[in-house]
């Protein structure tokens, strides 16, 4: 009919002229409702179609990038993207995780992705390792895809609606006080005798402590600092590098059973070879984690002890430091290089309810004449 408006498309949106005099135009883009305002109907109307024009764009690259495969994106992101801010031990953690998902969701295109994929991939997954692995796996996996929700590849992370196995609590191996004064007492003659002292005094990590060199050390002060640590790479050899946190570089306090143990090695160091290291192999190099790790279940063996990882000489110190009259929560972090106490109290919380209990004791001492 002449002289009648053009009638709009579907889809094209709706102006409105508000009270105040300005133009609204109304549209639903990307599943959005969505307002535009301008000064006149014809301005209004230029900021939809500048918007509309920036979605469809938006959507065609995403149409596209959604079009790889999960295989595909995962290298992109592990490689592009997370490499360079992880340490090399990371990167090769999150790309071996990452691999155990390949198989079962590598050769989907991205955009189909759904929570049921990754559901069966994680039960698949749970017949051949613990669920703690599967939900570090999960962890790796849940961040890949919310970057590309970030990078529009995605409406909504499919990860994030997964039902989990339950996590497996360990229980924590520790020496008694006992069995370290009988470790002590028994590898008084050993070459690495000094380490098993200063790990179990201190809390250290192996890393750490196969890391330090004499320089590390105030003997006459009676402080240990910690400035570095090895990182393994399987296939590759040892790397030296900062500690796992900001936190991690700290300074301890050496006990007394410590610095004479560091002092009768340093003794021993000198009559032999001189590298700077204080617990290197035979050969003056940096050890490695696991010829230690052998070596200290010998030990343990010919002391009478109970098998015990190295690692928990750290977990043995850590209780050891709680369960003892003067230590607190926050304390045992800055010994351990913890970033916040909460990691410390998560880990330790076995070690509470007695240190409650001589908490109590200690009160009723101090109370108990009121009666």
């Amino acid at each position: 009919m002449a002289g009648s408006a053009k009638r709009r498309a579907n889809g094209e949106g709706s102006p409105c002229k508000r009270k105040d005099g300005r133009w609204s135009w109304a549209a639903t883009l990307d599943g959005k409702r969505r307002w535009f305002y301008g000064k006149t109907r014809a301005e209004a109307h230029e900021k939809y179609q500048a918007a509309r024009s920036q979605a469809q764009r938006g959507r065609l690259v995403a149409g596209k990038e959604a079009e790889q495969t999960v295989r595909d994106f995962l290298a992109h992101w592990v490689d592009d993207q997370k490499q360079p801010a992880l340490r090399p031990t990371s990167y090769v953690a999150y790309r071996t995780r990452l691999g155990h998902v390949i198989p079962h969701l590598g050769h989907l295109k991205i955009g189909t992705l759904r929570p049921q994929h990754i559901q069966s991939c994680y039960a698949a997954l749970a017949q051949a390792m613990d669920a703690n692995t599967v939900r570090a796996i999960h962890v790796i996996l849940k961040g890949a895809l919310e970057r590309a929700v970030q990078w529009d590849i995605l409406d909504r992370n499919p990860a994030a609606y997964i039902e989990l196995p339950k996590p497996i609590h360990r229980e924590m191996r520790v020496l008694t006080i006992e069995q370290v004064q009988q470790l002590i007492a028994a590898t008084a003659g050993d070459r690495l005798h000094a380490l098993w002292v200063t790990m179990v005094t201190t809390g250290i990590r192996i890393g750490e402590a196969l890391a330090l060199t004499w320089d590390d050390v105030d003997l006459l002060a009676g402080w240990l600092h910690v400035r570095r640590t090895l990182y393994h790479h399987r296939g590759v050899g040892i790397e030296e590098g900062p500690p796992k946190s900001r936190a991690g570089v700290r300074s301890i306090p050496l006990p007394p059973t410590a610095i004479h143990a560091l002092s009768v090695h340093q003794q021993c160091q000198r009559r032999g070879m001189v590298c700077g290291l204080i617990f290197p192999n035979l050969h003056g190099e940096y050890s490695k984690t696991g010829s230690v790790s052998g070596t200290f279940a010998l030990a343990l063996e010919r002391a009478g002890l109970p098998h015990v990882r190295l690692h928990d000489l750290r977990h043995t110190a850590a209780t050891i430091m709680l369960a003892a009259s003067g230590y607190d929560i926050r304390e045992v972090a800055e010994y351990l290089g913890h970033s916040s106490p909460s990691i410390t109290l998560n880990i330790y919380a076995h070690v509470m309810p007695a240190k409650r209990v001589e908490t109590t004791n200690r009160m009723e001492e101090m109370l108990g004449g009121a009666r």
